[in-house]
């Protein structure tokens, strides 16, 4: 009994196509293999086209020595049916029993990802303003992406890292984009603000140390936080990710839908 997709595999599929007729209660061959594929293929000639898709379905995961040991009256149909009715019935209790953990599981599921959501809402009150790029006043050459982090969330902060997109001349889409790691070394309180400078040869070299930003008549930035970066006071990250239960759940239950959906199929095409 199978409940998992199919795969093609085991026996030969047979590729002949014919007129319709009863080849499906033909008796097949179970003196060797080749008088079985002989016997089949004779079969095939007058079987329709759905139906010798439905035996290659039925045989995809049997071979030879399992199929004449499971069915001592080989024909066609007596293949396709029962290999139907196995899987109908125990991919539905498969779906049954699924959909019912699943409604077990749902409250706490839930509970989970409002959790997470909130945590994620409140990350997203840590912003970014006033970027500008100013010369390091240690190097004679090296030049800084500085900016003010405002912490607006609930959370004491050590690092952040951000998506920066470098935006010139007054455009309102960009695709320059960087990311930068934002290490607050003495971390950053609940409503506090902190100035921090980057190195851009370290994280920004590309797009900021380009001659088009270099000749830029203006730039401005726009940060983003990736929050599922952000780190507290003891260095462990805030954010935490949502159960996948309900999209697996939704995942598993197509598959099921779509190997039900095989063996109605195959069934169907005996009538």
């Amino acid at each position: 009994m199978r409940i998992g997709l199919r795969v093609v595999a085991g026996l030969s599929v047979c590729l002949t196509l014919g007129a319709c007729g009863n080849g499906v209660d033909k008796t097949l061959s179970r003196k060797s293999d080749w008088d079985y594929h002989r016997s089949l293929d004779e079969a095939f000639k007058d079987m329709t086209p759905q139906q010798q898709q439905a035996f290659n379905w039925a045989v995809s995961n049997i071979n030879l020595e399992q199929l004449l040991s499971k069915y001592p009256t080989l024909t066609p149909r007596n293949v396709i049916q029962q290999e139907a009715d196995e899987t109908i019935t125990a991919i539905k209790q498969d779906m049954e029993d699924r959909t019912a953990q699943y409604q077990k599981d749902a409250p706490g599921l839930k509970q989970a990802t409002d959790q997470s959501n909130a945590i994620a809402a409140e990350l997203q009150k840590i912003t970014a303003s006033n970027g500008a790029i100013v010369k390091d006043p240690y190097s004679s050459f090296e030049k800084n992406l500085r900016f003010k982090i405002y912490n607006g969330s609930r959370y004491g902060i050590s690092l952040v890292e951000w998506d920066v997109t470098v935006f010139l001349n007054g455009e309102t889409t960009s695709d320059r984009v960087c990311h930068v790691r934002a290490f607050l070394m003495n971390g950053l309180p609940a409503g506090g603000t902190a100035e921090y400078s980057d190195d851009v040869s370290r994280d920004c070299y590309m797009p900021l140390a380009t001659p088009e930003v270099q000749h830029a008549t203006s730039i401005s930035f726009q940060f983003a936080p990736d929050i599922s970066s952000i780190k507290d006071f003891g260095d462990k990250q805030i954010y935490v990710t949502p159960p996948t239960g309900e999209r697996d759940f939704q995942a598993a239950l197509t598959q099921d839908k779509d190997v039900l959906a095989a063996a109605e199929s195959a069934k169907a095409s005996l009538q």
